[in-house]
């Protein structure tokens, strides 16, 4: 009914999906990712926390998706 409300459903899933690819990532790269991080700046240990990514994206899809 409302065209311009497609964008949003297509942005949330989006979203969501990719917290949903962070969260495999870090699941599977896990032992990895704590080795990278010891060796780097502690910023980039902080933006590298993909589980945290994780529940953000995740939070932030679901908002939108109950707005859409």
């Amino acid at each position: 009914v409302y065209p311009w409300l497609r964008g949003l459903g297509y942005t949330s899933l989006g979203i969501f999906l990719l917290g949903f690819l962070f969260w495999n990532i870090d699941n599977i790269f896990c032992d990895s990712l704590r080795n990278f991080r010891k060796k780097m700046p502690p910023i980039v240990g902080v933006t590298t926390q993909f589980h945290a990514w994780w529940h953000i994206l995740t939070g932030l899809g679901s908002y939108l998706h109950i707005l859409f």
